[in-house]
């Protein structure tokens, strides 16, 4: 990765890549990255409004699935073919090959990245993996721990990227599951639907910390925004606190899943709602949170970004001690970072908190200022909301 960028998983689709206000649109909530896809042309076309309005771009095109079943020579010619098609675009970031994938599959994805390190190199390339909620037939590894190992081993990517959403609750009744003929999309549905509670987002991000940072990779992870099938309508607190916890745990990239509602909106499964914006291109409340949550993510995220996360210290249940920081009192997550800040996150989404910071000539990064200016000891944080101390 370049920079701490803030992106989505699934955008507008291709029918409005002639309308260069939705790529203003997209600039002006705050994302800096994009991915998108459909035919060639209509890829180049998106790479063209990307430019024009200041966002980079990760291309989805259709013919990496034919590179994943192709032996090595095939791959190759198939991969060279693709770059060769988007060189010398402007806003040209990457390539987006796969999503969730079973472990089964680990092998033809190395080859396929591999492939793209060749021929395009100044290029990322883009993995994304289940969360931590998947099971072993999903994964095809006996236990996630297992899967990031050999997903790394094996593919060797430039990064890694998971997907979790944690907020559950939505009132909605759960839907007869008639198999569709594809296992994958039926066991994601069945277990979307399988808790009442989602456990697990603290325990999959630090598996995910832990196993990039290892392997001197960066993370990212894609949360929830989009209301659908038992997850709810998030508040801005609840989608602040997402992307704060990102931070705490190093991870260089969010993404937001998503920013248009998908094709299927009216579906019976997940009744689709509460994206970014709609299939026209009319924004919902989220788009608004999203820009807001922006003004301090991208310059928090960008001043963390070349610095490690070394520890995340969860302070109900441990003590912290960390450069200048003697002692945090209160229900916190911190994340420890290599010049001795830490990026106090309140654990609470529902409502503010209090925190007592133990330190000499304490001081907090203002993400507005892009500086750190003195501050008191005591420090009051809104539900979902962080600071950086030092």
């Amino acid at each position: 990765m370049k920079q701490f960028e803030l992106t989505f998983f699934y955008g507008p689709r291709p029918a409005r890549y002639d309308d260069a206000a939705t790529f203003e649109a997209i600039a002006a909530s705050g994302i800096t990255l994009t991915q998108l896809g459909g035919t060639p042309e209509e890829c180049k076309k998106a790479l063209v409004r990307c430019a024009e309005a200041g966002l980079r771009m990760n291309v989805c095109d259709g013919r990496v699935g034919a590179a994943l079943d192709a032996d090595e020579t095939e791959c190759d010619r198939i991969v060279r073919e693709i770059c060769e098609d988007y060189r010398g675009y402007e806003a040209l970031n990457g390539f987006d090959l796969v999503d969730e994938p079973h472990a089964s599959r680990f092998d033809a994805i190395g080859r396929v990245v591999a492939a793209f390190r060749r021929h395009a190199p100044q290029c990322e390339t883009v993995i994304n993996l289940f969360p931590n909620y998947a099971n072993a037939e999903q994964l095809g590894n006996a236990t996630y721990d297992e899967h990031l190992a050999e997903f790394i081993a094996r593919v060797r990517p430039d990064f890694v990227s998971y997907d979790h959403y944690h907020f559950l609750g939505r009132d909605c009744p759960k839907p007869d599951f008639t198999p569709t003929g594809d296992r994958r999309s039926d066991l994601i549905l069945e277990n979307a639907y399988l808790e009442n509670d989602r456990p697990g987002f603290f325990e999959n991000a630090e598996a995910v910390r832990r196993h990039a940072r290892a392997n001197g990779l960066d993370a990212m992870a894609i949360v929830l925004l989009t209301e659908h099938g038992p997850y709810r309508n998030l508040t801005r607190a609840e989608l602040s606190w997402e992307a704060a916890m990102c931070l705490a745990y190093g991870f260089r990239r969010v993404s937001y899943f998503t920013y248009e509602v998908p094709v299927g909106a009216d579906d019976d499964a997940w009744r689709w709602d509460n994206a970014m914006v709609d299939a026209e291109g009319n924004k919902y409340q989220h788009y608004y949170d999203v820009q807001a949550i922006a003004r301090w993510l991208l310059p928090l995220g960008r001043h963390l970004f070349p610095l490690d996360c070394e520890r995340v210290v969860h302070t109900a249940s441990e003590p912290l001690q960390h450069g200048n920081v003697r002692a945090v009192t209160g229900n916190a997550v911190c994340g420890c970072y290599s010049d001795g800040s830490v990026l106090l996150v309140n654990k609470s989404h529902l409502r503010a908190e209090t925190f007592t910071v133990t330190a000499e000539d304490l001081t907090c990064y203002l993400p507005e200022e892009d500086r750190f200016v003195p501050c008191d000891g005591t420090i009051t944080l809104d539900a979902g909301a962080c600071v950086l101390v030092k």
